[in-house]
């Protein structure tokens, strides 16, 4: 993910100040900004004197061949022609080792915040953009684990002796209600326009490095390798392929720099040959759909009319949370969770007009089950690279007595789609009339966070009361009853 290499160009009509205040507001490197104006200063001096150096090869080649035709002695010119040609060697790995480190240093800067961010980098002050509901600290309340445990609606212990720490079984109650939120939440969204989409629950290490900032590679993300063994079968000619998977931590600090593709055909993926097979190939598991949906069209180009592209994006998500502490019990913070998210593709002039409208469909969909909520602006200091302004909707949990974070919602500008060549087809042929397109993401349901609200919510002294909106969903249960006591705890064998 990239700024574009024009800010960062004072001589050329850029405004690198622009840059430095931004990364000035996010409280990260100023001195980067200089850092990457002196690599790209050095990658263009050197690729002008590699660009010369071919140029003048080819003159000579071109005369060395007229006298070749004419039958006259060249062999002045072929000591020249050596010479070029062992500078162009030398100069060739240089332009590509100084564009590999530019786009390392380039990589690093963050997004533009907007004007309307509150400068700061502590998320307690979060402006409150607006509130809705009651917010009543309900100390009799039970925790959303306890009332899942009291619905028998999942089942921990069995789920961590599985899958290692925070793994879970959901089951009963819990499984349907989950199931009624991705449903309720992809129907809610398909009427408003958006396209359902499942994505792809990896992906290839170069592409997630496109969309992915490089912190996520450590903090949030699972690599799978996959081994792959060829054996001949002795009884024909066809071979046959052994894939095992394992996952493991990841420690990569080389994520893929900018896209260089050119633009394809609307719809059509750029003509490329087929990649070779690797033994071991790395892939990543995907932290949230947006990192697929925002490679859907990588190399593509939209017209004006095929905008805004909006699609309801459903996907099962992993995440590491790597040294995170918090939520130990229960289902609100998990390393594996289904998502239904907001994704659109925006023309650049019409992205944020286009914010506001996620963030209200998310407000009306929490009101339609019934949950009081806050939207905070985050602050420019806790802004992820991508986004350039971000909201969260901040759900109330009465038995907490506090706000628990339900939704993001980013205008990530064209950070992503240059980084992915993601394009609007301007009116002119020339390449420089095509802008980027702004992608946007936004939360609608992390389907384990919202059964916990509904569940801690929605208590009685009796059980759980549905919200009217999923009991189509649920086969008209409006009801769940407390579950009938009964040890449900492992018994080991001896």
């Amino acid at each position: 993910m990239v700024l574009d290499i024009g800010l960062f160009r004072g001589d050329k009509g850029g405004n690198p100040d622009l840059v430095r205040k931004s990364q000035q507001n996010r409280f990260a490197s100023v001195d980067l900004v200089q850092e990457v104006i002196d690599a790209d200063a050095l990658l263009r001096e050197t690729r002008y004197k590699w660009e010369m150096k071919k140029a003048e090869l080819g003159k000579l080649q071109k005369e060395i061949g007229m006298r070749a035709k004419e039958k006259k002695p060249f062999d002045d010119l072929k000591a020249q022609k050596s010479t070029l040609e062992q500078e162009i060697a030398l100069l060739e790995p240089q332009v590509g080792a100084l564009q590999i480190d530019l786009d390392k240093k380039i990589n690093k800067v963050g997004n533009i915040v907007h004007s309307s961010v509150l400068v700061s980098k502590n998320e307690d002050e979060n402006p409150i953009v607006r509130t809705w509901g009651p917010m009543e600290h309900k100390t009799t309340f039970l925790a959303h684990y306890d009332v899942l445990a009291k619905i028998d609606g999942y089942d921990p212990e069995r789920g961590v002796k599985v899958a290692g720490n925070r793994g879970y079984f959901l089951k009963g109650a819990g499984f349907r209600l989950n199931q009624a939120l991705i449903s309720y939440g992809v129907d809610f969204l398909m009427k408003r326009g958006y396209t359902p989409l499942q994505t792809p629950f990896f992906m290839n290490k170069d592409i997630m490095g496109a969309t992915a900032q490089l912190e996520d590679f450590d903090e949030q993300l699972y690599k799978v390798v996959a081994h792959t063994r060829h054996a001949e079968d002795s009884s024909s000619s066809s071979s046959s392929t052994t894939t095992t998977s394992t996952t493991t931590t990841t420690n990569n600090n080389n994520a893929a720099g900018a896209s260089t593709a050119k633009p394809a055909a609307k719809g059509k993926q750029a003509q490329a040959a087929p990649a070779p097979v690797n033994d071991d190939e790395e892939k990543y598991l995907i932290a949230t759909s947006e990192q697929p949906i925002s490679a859907m069209h990588k190399d593509e180009y939209f017209d004006e009319g095929d905008l805004p592209v909006k699609y309801a994006g459903y996907s099962t998500c992993f995440r590491k949370e790597a040294g995170s502490v918090r939520d130990g019990r229960g289902i609100f913070r998990v390393h594996q969770f289904e998502k239904v998210e907001q994704f659109t593709i925006t023309h650049p002039e019409k992205s944020w007009e286009m914010h506001e409208e996620m963030i209200k469909q998310s407000e009306e969909f929490y009101q339609s089950l019934g949950i009081s909520y806050r939207v905070v602006t985050i602050v420019s200091g806790a802004l992820n690279n991508a986004a350039s302004k971000k909201y969260d909707l901040e759900g109330w949990f009465p038995a907490f007595g506090g706000c628990r974070e339900l939704v993001s919602c980013s205008n990530c500008t064209d950070y992503q789609s240059r980084s992915l060549n993601v394009r609007l087809r301007g009116k002119k042929d020339d390449k420089a009339e095509h802008k980027y397109v702004h992608m946007l993401n936004s939360t609608l349901c992390a389907t384990t966070r919202t059964v916990s609200i509904i569940l801690e919510t929605n208590q009685t002294e009796t059980g759980v009361v549905v919200p009217e909106v999923l009991r189509p969903y649920m086969g008209g249960q409006d009801f769940i009853p407390w579950a009938e006591k009964k040890d449900t705890k492992p018994k080991e064998t001896k």
